[in-house]
């Protein structure tokens, strides 16, 4: 956060400041890839499953009532290849 910004979480937001939040969020996917998921090893596993790999950061930034908001970092999501049947 900068200088003259404070945090707020939706929760300690009142009602009305919602209402008039202005919030914009910026993804960016830095690398996509397929591997294999497999379970941690005390567990049994007749087969690895195929995975897709996203990885990237994001940003959010914006106001919400007289509260400037801004939140920056690196997720990953991990999402099956083959549908369950």
């Amino acid at each position: 956060m900068g200088i003259g910004t404070s945090a707020l979480w939706p929760q300690e937001a009142e009602p009305e400041e919602l209402e008039w939040a202005d919030i914009k969020t910026e993804v960016t996917i830095t690398e996509v890839y397929v591997t294999y998921y497999a379970e941690p090893g005390c567990l049994p596993q007749y087969h690895m499953e195929p995975v897709y790999v996203f990885r990237g950061n994001y940003h959010t930034s914006g106001v919400v009532g007289e509260h400037d908001i801004g939140d920056s970092d690196y997720f990953e999501i991990i999402i099956p290849a083959i549908p369950e049947i």
